[in-house]
């Protein structure tokens, strides 16, 4: 079951990915960013499906990872939604800066 849950995660991965990787400026640091959270993702997959081993984790945060670059590489890099999402979440931050900033 849990080869499925790391599946699905590894799919909506790329938007969390993104969303990181709008503050990371070098490609460098956006990879790292998303090899940590497969492997945050990973571990969260093991404790909910009760299999805590080294073994389990590594296993499920490679299959977040590995889906998680087809995806982006296949789909999600050159596509018209992700232009979108980026300028909606870039809105959402300029806003709240905008109320921070009145406060």
């Amino acid at each position: 079951m849990s080869e499925v849950i790391s599946t699905l995660l590894g799919v909506v991965m790329p938007l969390l990915v993104d969303l990181v990787g709008k503050y990371i400026p070098d490609s460098k640091g956006r990879f790292w960013s998303a090899v940590l959270l497969s492997l945050v993702a990973g571990v969260v997959v093991s404790l909910a499906d009760g299999t805590v081993s080294g073994q389990d984790i590594f296993a499920d945060s490679l299959i977040v990872f590995s889906v998680s670059q087809i995806i982006y590489k296949q789909f999600w890099e050159k596509s018209t939604e992700r232009e979108s999402y980026l300028n909606s979440i870039g809105d959402i931050i300029r806003i709240a800066d905008l109320r921070k900033q009145k406060k």
